[in-house]
């Protein structure tokens, strides 16, 4: 009886692109030669990946969904205040980083300068459904009601911050990046809160009434 040939799966392909790079010292070029490499058939690899950017972008991203499916398996995480569950989140996208230390330095790197390249992931990740990130609305009250920048983007910002400091960190642990984990995640939620906002706002309107040049 034949032996049934195994579904090509998303993930397959991503670790086939990674495995490709450790075993050549060289980036796939086009999702042929995965293919090819793995003796798969390009056109079912083709389902899931039109092209290598595609493929490309959907590396980055796959770490922020296995962050999320990480966290979603613990009990306590929903418990947690939104600064906490922010934290785990940070923490668990830099321990899987780290799983996949020398590929993803030298792929971060490939990339770095490619600003667009960047900017379409970040696009995609906004997209993607984060129950808990979804959930968070905050307003600004200035001189109207002013929708801020959705908390989600801002984590996916974040936490793609975290990924260009973590390639640089060359502290013996990563105790560097935990380090710019706290210390941003602070900073992040002291001028997330509207009302740091809105006493910055009231501070300028008095500066500018009492200090506004003539002309």
């Amino acid at each position: 009886m034949p032996r049934k040939k195994k579904t090509i799966q998303k993930a397959d392909i991503i670790t086939a692109y990674k495995n490709s790079y450790l075993n050549t010292g060289t980036f796939p070029e086009s999702i042929k030669t995965i293919a090819d490499e793995n003796e798969w058939s390009f056109i079912e690899v083709r389902k899931h990946y039109e092209n290598i950017k595609e493929l490309q972008s959907n590396i980055v991203i796959s770490y922020f969904v296995n962050a999320q499916e990480k966290i979603g398996q613990g009990e306590d995480f929903q418990s947690f205040e939104l600064k906490d569950k922010h934290l785990t989140f940070m923490y668990v996208l830099s321990s899987l980083f780290e799983e996949d230390n020398i590929f993803l330095i030298d792929f971060v790197r490939e990339h770095k300068k490619n600003l667009s390249f960047w900017h379409q992931i970040s696009k995609k990740l906004n997209h993607l459904p984060v129950d808990w990130a979804d959930e968070v609305h905050w307003k600004i009250d200035l001189l109207k009601k002013i929708e801020a920048p959705s908390y989600k983007s801002a984590l996916i910002k974040h936490g793609l911050g975290m990924l260009a400091f973590w390639t640089k960190d060359k502290s013996a642990e990563k105790e560097d990046t935990d380090a710019f984990i706290e210390k941003s995640t602070q900073v992040f939620f002291q001028f997330s809160d509207p009302s740091v906002f809105n006493n910055l706002f009231d501070f300028g309107k008095f500066m500018f009434s009492r200090f506004q040049f003539s002309k």
